[in-house]
């Protein structure tokens, strides 16, 4: 391959990866600091949990009619009309302090959200190869880390009122569009039937999928008391968004050696043992009695670095085993079951901490990464031949 072509294959990846950096920046800076503010408000445990919830009922049904709209208005029209949906829906926050009005707008950042995810990853996979698929997706999730990192570093540093630093979130997703438009990354082809079909990608590839189903019970709750666990161990807001950024600066420093190794190893037992690491970090985390802040980062850097590669890994065993037209509809599917068991997680761990503490978010957390590992460890799925996968 001439540097011209190495170029000219690159160029379109590293658009669309520009693109998630930003957007990933501002969800991060919002996701936290609405936790935190809702928190402050006085809400309950169990109304948080709702709140993170709507979210991803909102991206459940992106995830339904993003295929629609994006045959519609083609991917790059799509991918500006709901980043400019996610900016409006973040300045409701700034303006109204209702549980009712921050559900909705949750709901219709989620909606916009999925979307989003639905053309950066089908952009992706379908640029990618067998042989290079765990690099170009864990580059992906590395540069959603180091976005969401960048939105933690923002809250912490920016000492402006809230309502400022969600028009900071706002302003980010506004301008989200211009490294996939500059690029122009290639097209990928929309097959005719684009609606998600889960019970289809289960025959074809169920390891993915039960993987991307069960990360999302897990890391749904995660996100959105995970900041509630930083602020009621005595910690400012500003360390809430430390706590956060450790988990992911956690995960982005492993990211792209996992999708190295994931690339010349079975991915599954690559999913068992960042499971069981997830599972021995989680309890290390919910026993834990007024640590100091380094050991409370260090801990969670660590359950970073062994339950964010999960979805990765789980998206790429799925993508390995369906036909190029499928990546619309498998992305799609993968999203749509991950934010299903992601619209549970959050109520069923608000309600558990609501009654057992905070702390026992991550029994949760911890019980689910188990369930993950055994499924990887007791599939009968035969790995992808090695053969095929490096052949490209």
């Amino acid at each position: 391959m001439t540097n011209s072509d190495k170029r000219a294959e690159v160029a379109p990846v590293a658009g669309v990866l520009a693109s998630a950096l930003v957007f990933l920046a501002g969800q991060g800076m919002a996701g936290t600091l609405i936790g935190v503010s809702a928190h402050e408000h006085g809400l309950s445990n169990a109304t948080i949990g709702l709140i993170g919830s709507s979210y991803y009922l909102g991206f459940i049904a992106g995830c339904w009619g993003g295929p629609a709209l994006i045959r519609r208005l083609a991917q790059q029209n799509s991918f500006g009309a709901v980043l400019l949906l996610a900016a409006l829906a973040t300045l409701v926050f700034s303006l109204r302090s209702s549980p009712q009005a921050w559900i909705a707008a949750r709901a219709s950042f989620g909606f916009a959200a999925a979307i989003v995810y639905t053309l950066i990853e089908s952009w992706l996979n379908h640029l990618a190869r067998n042989s290079n698929r765990g690099r170009v997706f864990g580059s992906y999730l590395l540069t959603k880390q180091l976005g969401s990192t960048l939105g933690q570093a923002l809250l912490v540093a920016l000492a402006v009122p809230t309502g400022w630093l969600f028009a900071v979130a706002a302003l980010l997703f506004s301008v989200a569009w211009i490294p996939v438009r500059i690029a122009a990354p290639a097209t990928p082809p929309l097959e005719r039937r684009a609606l998600p079909r889960p019970l289809h990608l289960w025959r074809s590839a169920p390891v993915g999928v039960a993987i991307c189903a069960l990360v999302g019970l897990a890391n749904g709750a995660v996100w959105t008391l995970a900041p509630v666990y930083g602020v009621a161990h005595g910690f400012p807001r500003g360390w809430a968004g430390a706590f956060m950024g450790a988990f992911i600066l956690g995960g982005a420093a492993i990211q792209y050696p996992v999708g190295w190794l994931s690339d010349r190893l079975d991915r599954r037992r690559l999913v068992a043992w960042a499971s069981l690491c997830a599972a021995a970090a989680g309890l290390l985390l919910a026993t834990m009695a007024a640590p100091r802040a380094g050991l409370l980062l260090g801990a969670t850097a660590f359950f970073g670095m062994a339950a964010l590669p999960l979805y990765g890994l789980g998206v790429s065993i799925a993508n390995d085993r369906i036909e190029s037209g499928e990546r619309v509809q498998t992305a799609a599917a993968l999203l749509f079951l991950n934010s299903l068991a992601s619209a549970a997680g959050p109520a069923l761990a608000g309600l558990l901490t609501e009654r057992f503490g905070i702390a026992s978010l991550f029994y949760w957390t911890a019980a689910v990464h188990l369930a993950i590992a055994a499924f990887a460890l007791r599939a009968r799925t035969a790995p992808v031949a090695r053969a095929e996968a490096l052949g490209g």
